[in-house]
C-alpha cells in the first residue's frame, strides 16, 4: 500500500497531485493537458481506465473500456453513460481552500482511494479500482465518487437530494444500493460488469421515474439492508465492526448472482471515532472517514456512517 496525505488549492491542483501520487506507484499517465480552462487527466492501470476533467467547481471522474488520446476527455471508448461521479463545491456546503487530502493506493487488487475534507468536520471521497470477483465474467473495475448530480445538495434542495441511508433519497456511500423513487438523473458509482448484455451496472435501480437498470446491483448496505450497518458497532467496547462491501447482479428473474466484494474499503460506524483515526484488528490496519459529516445535520436518524480504509502506514 501507499499512502499520501497534503493539501490542495484547487480541483486542477488536486487533480495534479493525484497524477503524481499514482504515477509514482505504478499508475500509467496516459494523458496530463490543458482543456480550455479546464485539465484533463486520464490514468490507467490494468483494465482501469479512469478519465478526469478537474473544472473550478469540480473533479469529474468517468470510466472505460480503453484510451483514444484523439478523443475528447469523455468520450473514450465504451464509456459509461449518464451524468458522471465527481466530487464537487456546493455538494454540501462551499469547498474553504485549501483542503486536506488523504491518498490510498492499492494492489491485489489494484485501487486508489481519495478523501478530502473541505470544511472543519466535512468530507467527500473518489474511488477506482477493481473488486475481488467472484466467478469469472467480464469486467470488475469501478468508478465511484460522493456526488453524482452537478447541481442538487446533500440537503435536498432539488429534485434530488443526496441524504443518509435512513432518509429517503440517495447516499454518498459507495455502491449504498437505493432504488429509483425519484427519479435518479445518474449514480454515483459504476461498476463494470457484462453481464445479460449489459456492460456498466450501477448501485442506484432507478433512472427516470424509477425504470430498473438491467444490471442494477444490490450490495451489503442497501436500503432493505443497512440497519446491519447501523447495529456493526461492537456491543462490548463500542468501537466499530467492520462490513465489507459485497456486489450482487440484479439478473432478469428478479434474483441477485454474486458478483465480488470491493477488497480494500469497509462499511464502518464512526459513531465512537474521529476521522483519519486507526483501528488494528488482527495485526491488519484500517483508517476511518465518515461518508459526509460525523452526526451532520442530515444524519436524522442520529448514526454516523463511514468508511474504513485499508492501511499499513505509521
Amino acid at each position: 500500500m501507499a499512502f499520501q496525505t497534503g493539501t490542495a488549492t484547487s480541483f486542477i491542483n488536486l487533480a495534479d497531485a493525484l497524477r503524481l501520487f499514482a504515477t509514482a506507484n505504478g499508475w500509467t499517465e496516459n494523458l496530463w493537458a490543458a482543456d480550455g480552462a479546464n485539465q484533463r487527466l486520464h490514468l490507467q492501470k490494468g483494465s482501469i481506465y479512469a478519465n478526469f476533467h478537474a473544472e473550478a467547481t469540480a473533479l469529474i471522474l468517468m470510466g472505460s473500456l480503453g484510451y483514444n488520446g484523439a478523443s475528447a476527455w469523455d468520450a473514450q471508448p465504451s464509456n459509461h453513460a449518464g451524468a458522471k461521479p465527481l466530487i464537487r463545491d456546493g455538494f454540501y456546503g462551499s469547498f474553504s481552500w485549501p483542503v486536506t487530502y488523504w491518498f490510498f493506493q492499492h494492489t491485489a487488487p489494484d485501487s486508489i482511494e481519495v478523501v478530502i475534507r473541505y470544511q472543519p468536520t466535512r468530507f467527500q471521497y473518489l474511488q477506482i479500482g477493481t473488486i475481488t470477483k467472484y466467478g469469472t465474467w467480464p469486467g470488475g473495475e469501478y468508478y465511484a465518487a460522493s456526488s453524482e448530480h452537478p447541481t442538487v445538495g446533500i440537503d435536498g434542495s432539488g429534485a434530488m437530494g443526496v441524504q443518509l441511508p435512513n432518509q429517503a433519497c440517495n447516499f454518498p456511500g459507495l455502491f449504498w444500493s437505493k432504488s429509483g423513487a425519484f427519479g435518479y438523473a445518474a449514480a454515483p458509482d459504476l461498476l463494470h460488469c457484462e453481464i445479460d448484455s449489459v456492460v456498466w451496472g450501477s448501485a442506484v435501480r432507478g433512472f427516470g421515474g424509477g425504470a430498473p437498470l438491467p444490471s442494477g446491483l444490490l450490495t451489503s448496505a442497501s436500503e432493505h439492508l443497512y440497519p446491519l450497518p447501523q447495529r456493526s458497532n461492537s456491543a462490548f467496547n463500542g468501537l466499530t465492526t467492520l462490513q465489507p462491501i459485497e456486489l450482487y447482479a440484479l439478473r432478469p428473474d428478479a434474483h441477485h448472482s454474486p458478483l465480488g466484494r470491493v477488497e480494500h474499503v469497509r462499511y464502518a460506524i464512526v459513531t465512537n471515532h474521529n476521522a483519519a483515526d486507526i483501528i488494528d484488528i488482527g495485526g491488519q490496519k484500517w483508517m476511518l472517514f465518515p461518508w459526509v459529516e460525523k452526526g451532520g445535520p442530515t444524519d436524522a436518524g442520529g448514526q454516523h456512517y463511514g468508511m474504513a480504509i485499508k492501511y499499513d502506514g505509521p
